[in-house]
């Protein structure tokens, strides 16, 4: 908020000036138009820089503000890793699902064993979006799983066996206003995205929605949200050790209730 108030090329030195990391986690909370002039005055490695530490969603609709010479290059310095999920949400039009999805989610297929997943999650936790997506071997939808239901199933048992078959999900081409009145919110902070063959694409955080409604009616996030903010960030980092942990404590027994509940309402988090 305090950079909002200074000249822009005052608010992208200061970005230079720090490593790309926090410097990513500053431009997250920016307006989408404010945060585009910032990344128009640094230079191209720098911008690469700062939008390589950004999920797609949230690069996404800043990379939407930049003019398209600057978003071309933008691309064109990115690793291939991250230009290629931001291209494929830069695809989809402004304003649908597809255009607000992460498409950076933590997805196994079905007949992989639990221990095995146990394994690929502790290597890819930071593409986890607090819930696993589990697909069949054509990519199609068919179950999710949070951390700690992962942790304590039977460990010889494939994944089908331990996920939740019913799953709400989202179209990729529904407008945004719409995904924002989907009932499954009242359950989940997340929302997988699919396409007309119900192939999973991605996901939609309630957090990104509340984001795109303050930015539309022009209110910036108060002192509650930036704490929050604040506090998903260290939960972003933790994750590795979060999910090392559990490995470590998991016993392999049948649970007698979950440790999370995923019926939890999107603002418990």
């Amino acid at each position: 908020m305090t950079l909002e108030q200074v000249p822009v090329a005052d608010a992208s030195a200061v970005l230079a000036a720090v490593p790309a990391r926090p410097a990513a986690m500053v431009l997250r909370n920016m307006t989408v138009l404010v945060a585009a002039e910032c990344l128009a005055h640094l230079a191209t490695e720098d911008t690469a820089a700062i939008a390589a530490e950004l999920s797609a969603d949230d690069i996404a609709p800043v990379a939407r503000a930049m003019e398209p010479a600057q978003r071309d290059a933008l691309l064109a310095a990115l690793p291939q890793e991250t230009r290629e999920p931001l291209a494929r949400v830069l695809s989809y039009p402004e304003g649908t699902a597809g255009a607000v999805m992460d498409p950076s989610i933590f997805q196994l297929p079905d007949d992989v064993l639990v221990a095995d997943a146990r394994t690929r999650l502790m290597r890819a936790a930071r593409d986890l979006l607090y819930y696993i997506y589990i697909v069949d071997r054509e990519q199609h939808l068919v179950g999710v799983l949070d951390v700690p239901e992962l942790m304590i199933a039977r460990a010889r048992d494939p994944l089908s066996a331990a996920m939740h078959r019913d799953v709400s999900r989202v179209n990729v081409w529904l407008p945004v206003a719409q995904v924002r009145e989907h009932p499954g919110w009242q359950s989940f902070h997340a929302l997988p995205v699919v396409d007309e063959q119900d192939r999973l694409l991605g996901a939609v955080r309630y957090q990104t929605l509340r984001r795109l409604e303050r930015e539309a009616s022009g209110r910036g996030p108060g002192p509650g949200q930036v704490t929050a903010g604040a506090l998903a960030e260290l939960f972003q980092l933790g994750t590795t050790g979060f999910v090392a942990g559990l490995a470590a404590t998991s016993s392999g027994e049948d649970p007698s209730r979950p440790l999370v509940s995923d019926g939890e309402a999107p603002d418990a988090g």
